[in-house]
């Protein structure tokens, strides 16, 4: 029996084999005659890999003749990092894309500008393995954004529709048609008149003679651009500001606009709507609140490399709280690196969890929190102060606002002997104070700011903020006692996962994380951008001073920037007895500009119809949520876009 089942595995070993010959008989033969086959490689030893554009040699660069490269910036995502294009010479097409070593966004270290460009190429060699350290990079993005340049798909010619809107019938038209139609109008498209740019170009000529708050009739045009990647001055100064319109707005409200506006209440800026950055090299402990550096973030790359540097050579350890595991926490990170799995949208409840943990087992930076203002700040060698303990009024009607002097300025207790004073004179104000203050013969009920938030944090106890962020009681316990155990070095960070209706509550309510340890300003905390180059209005060359340029006037038609309060239509209501709420719709008087808003502001005529849309590399439909609703509005140019135009490289 054993015989037999010996013979028959021999046999079909035999057997199998004999098929495995027939059937690579022709790869065989090939091979071991060293014959050719298919197509042949461009390189014995190299095959087929793409010629470089240059040679070091004993330290010698010599450039390639084939090749031209050029310095450039990368357009795949916001961060817009700084690269090199190698360009064939002979077919004109781009064909590699890497990154410019002169720039922190795609190197670590960077070269010093004053370094001649053939010794930039040898420092990037293998000569003397300098390679190894200087490196510049791009990402997986910039690696192929090039692609889009040679896209069959890629609009290269004027394109006008001859259907109906979203038909996706077209024809070419020339340049000279483009501008002439854009600008004098007509029956364009056969379904009656249009009006051209040029009919409502006038910056004198008031849009609604019955609310000249409206502005001029120039603010029919609307434009909504993309994020700045070198041009959006030009548009804004050369062209918007031309024109005379309000109405231009980039693409911050389908981005990060919740997460900017919370940190910019937080910073008391709604002008610049600085954000913070933590200090990667020196934090200890950083708090990823849905984003995950390294894999997301901007800048993108530059993150990524300062926080690998500090998770391998310093001492950072850090958590990423999101809904799907991301390359943030990767098994090269170790115990440096973890992942809190959240329900989608829970930030807000983990965020107030943590909070209220901190205020309860008092593991605040206390000191830091009675800091009142700029003046003790200084006085006292900080970095930073709060509000906490300014008095917020409780009741009548100044319900809810600070209580102040004569100047505006802060009122607080002053620990030291427990009178009120201007903040500026106090250098510990009381964060506890809830009770009756008099000034200037008034009386006012108040409480301290810290209190408020106290309040606030205590209206739900940890096993409901539990609940309803789907991460344990024990782990948001312990990730407030993670954050309050590295003194200010300690920092958040957030982008991306605050895109969402409670998306400013959850960025402020983040932000006080760090105002509780106190780590604004502070070594391995966070801190603003420190400036930039200015890019059009240089020393050089002051491209936007020129004479007889137009200021914006008038209310946009997203309502932004404005309150209700200071509308014809506020005042019309007041004067004649009228209450005046609520108003046909929102006003945003603190937000920046909201192209959500655009079309169905439009569409309803309030604050008024616009005239023309032009979008500027901005799919506004497919980055808004409810599209939907929005898509008759744009199909039918009588509803809320008479003139629509799409700068665009695709469709």
């Amino acid at each position: 029996m054993e015989k037999s089942r010996r013979n028959f595995l021999l046999g079909t070993g035999v057997a199998a084999t004999s098929l495995s010959l027939v059937g690579y008989s022709d790869t065989l033969k090939h091979t071991l005659t060293l014959s050719d086959r298919g197509v042949k490689a461009k390189d014995s030893i190299y095959v087929n890999a793409a010629l470089p554009e240059c040679k070091v040699v004993d330290g010698d660069v010599s450039l390639s003749k084939k090749f031209t490269i050029t310095p450039s910036v990368c357009n795949g995502c916001t961060t817009h990092c700084a690269v090199r294009v190698k360009i064939d010479n002979e077919s004109k097409k781009v064909v590699r894309i890497f990154g410019n070593p002169y720039s922190l966004l795609s190197s670590d270290p960077w070269i010093n500008y004053k370094t001649p460009l053939k010794e930039s190429f040898k420092l990037l060699s293998a000569y003397k393995e300098s390679g190894l350290e200087v490196r510049s990079t791009v990402c997986a993005r910039g690696n192929l954004v090039h692609e889009k340049l040679n896209d069959p798909f890629r609009v290269t010619k004027p394109l006008k529709r001859v259907g109906k809107r979203g038909e996706n019938k077209w024809q070419t038209i020339s340049i000279e048609q483009l501008i002439q139609e854009v600008v004098n109008g007509g029956d364009l498209f056969g379904e009656g008149n249009v009006e051209g740019l040029k009919s409502f170009c006038d910056t004198k000529t008031p849009l609604d003679p019955n609310n000249p708050d409206y502005g001029p009739l120039a603010n029919k045009l609307c434009i909504i651009g993309t994020a700045d990647e070198g041009r959006q001055n030009f548009m804004v100064h050369r062209f918007s500001l031309g024109f005379g319109t309000a109405n231009f707005m980039g693409h911050t409200a389908t981005c990060g606009l919740s997460m900017r506006s919370g940190e910019a209440a937080y910073l008391n800026d709604f002008v610049k709507y600085p954000h913070l950055k933590p200090d990667f090299e020196h934090c200890e402990y950083l708090l990823n609140i849905a984003t995950a550096p390294a894999q997301a973030g901007n800048p993108f790359k530059r993150q990524a490399k300062l926080l690998a540097h500090a998770r391998v050579e310093k001492n950072l350890h850090y958590t990423t709280v999101t809904p799907t595991l991301t390359n943030s926490d990767a098994f090269a990170a170790q115990n440096r690196s973890s992942w809190v799995p959240i329900k989608p949208g829970g930030d807000l409840a983990l965020v107030m969890g943590m909070i209220r943990y901190i205020i309860e087992n008092r593991r605040y930076n206390e000191e830091y929190l009675c800091i009142p203002s700029e003046d003790s700040q200084n006085k006292l060698n900080d970095v930073s102060h709060t509000n906490a303990s300014h008095l917020v009024i409780q009741s009548g009607e100044k319900e809810g606002f600070f209580l102040v002097d004569e100047k505006g300025e802060a009122l607080v207790i002053d620990t030291s002997d427990k009178t009120l004073k201007p903040a500026s004179l106090v250098l510990q104000g009381d964060i506890y104070f809830e009770g009756e203050v008099s000034y200037l013969g008034e009386n006012y009920s108040v409480k301290s700011s810290f209190n408020l938030l106290k309040e606030n944090a205590f209206a739900l106890s940890l096993d409901e903020y539990a609940k309803e962020s789907g991460i344990a009681k024990d782990t948001i316990q312990e990730l407030a006692v993670e954050f309050t155990s590295h003194g200010r070095a300690v920092a958040t960070d957030c982008h991306g996962g605050t895109m969402h209706t409670t998306g400013f509550y959850t960025t402020y309510a983040i932000m006080m994380l760090g105002a509780l340890v106190g780590n604004l300003n502070h070594k391995g905390g966070m801190s603003a951008g420190g400036g930039k180059f200015k890019n059009f209005d240089g020393a050089k060359y002051n491209l936007l001073a020129y004479k007889g340029k137009n200021k914006p006037q008038g209310t946009r038609i997203d309502r932004a920037r404005k309150p209700y309060e200071k509308s014809s239509e506020y005042k019309r209501k007041v004067e004649s007895g009228q209450n005046p709420y609520p108003a046909k719709d929102n006003w945003y008087p603190f937000t920046n500009a909201l192209q959500t808003e655009v079309i169905t502001s439009s569409a309803n005529e309030y604050p008024y119809k616009l005239g023309a849309l032009i979008s500027w590399n901005a799919n506004f439909i497919y980055a808004q949520s409810g599209s939907k609703n929005l898509e008759p509005l744009l199909k039918d140019p009588k509803k809320a876009v008479p003139l629509f135009v799409a700068i665009d490289p695709f469709i």
